[in-house]
């Protein structure tokens, strides 16, 4: 399935904040660049986490935090905004080793930028199972899947700044303001024990509630 998303926007002095979901920087001949990087790795270990129906998930927001880096890597100094995401295909990570990722920046003159996240087919480093993915959305029965599976896209914008600020970081919020939008009480463990009813067995770091 395809799905949209709203603008994600971060100012760039962030940037340096960032998980290492970029790794290795490639210039490639016609302007565009390729960040090269292995997903599951120790340093990724939280997102080990994120399980569902019982097998490990890379997380949509994993794939939107490889593609916001990679704009503010290419834009640096500016609040860059990720317009018309898409979540392409599922990657299911292995129970060890790590999966190499790709994240393909496009410039575009007459329009917004385009950056792309790919995983590498098939291809686990330290390890001895086969492919890790499921059934590649767009592949014909019995064919064979591509190498490079598109898990992810987005176009890049120049976040508007944002009533009171200088940049196009978000307006803040108080509590009392999120409150009063809040109007039914949940209970945390209540919630998870619901999700995980339904498939979803979040660990620790994906229990932020």
């Amino acid at each position: 399935t395809q799905a949209s998303a709203g603008a994600a926007s971060l100012a760039a002095p962030q940037a340096a904040n960032m998980p290492p979901l970029l790794g290795e920087r490639l210039a490639l001949p016609g302007g565009e660049t390729l960040y090269r990087h292995e997903a599951g790795g120790e340093t990724q270990a939280p997102l080990r986490d994120h399980r569902l129906q019982g097998r490990v998930l890379w997380p949509g927001a994993a794939s939107v935090q490889a593609l916001l880096g990679a704009a503010l890597d290419q834009q640096a100094g500016a609040a860059v905004e990720l317009n018309a995401v898409r979540f392409l295909a599922p990657l299911e990570l292995p129970a060890a080793g790590t999966v190499p990722m790709q994240t393909l920046w496009h410039p575009d003159a007459d329009a917004q930028p385009l950056i792309e996240l790919f995983a590498v087919n098939g291809a686990v480093n330290g390890a001895t199972n086969g492919a890790i993915h499921g059934a590649v959305p767009g592949t014909a029965p019995g064919a064979t899947p591509p190498r490079h599976v598109r898990l992810a896209s987005a176009r890049v914008g120049t976040a508007a700044p944002a009533a009171g600020t200088s940049t196009g970081a978000l307006a803040p919020d108080t509590l009392a303001q999120a409150a009063r939008r809040c109007t039914r009480a949940l209970v945390p463990a209540d919630f998870y024990a619901r999700l995980a009813a339904r498939g979803a067995q979040f660990g620790p770091a994906f229990r932020v509630l």
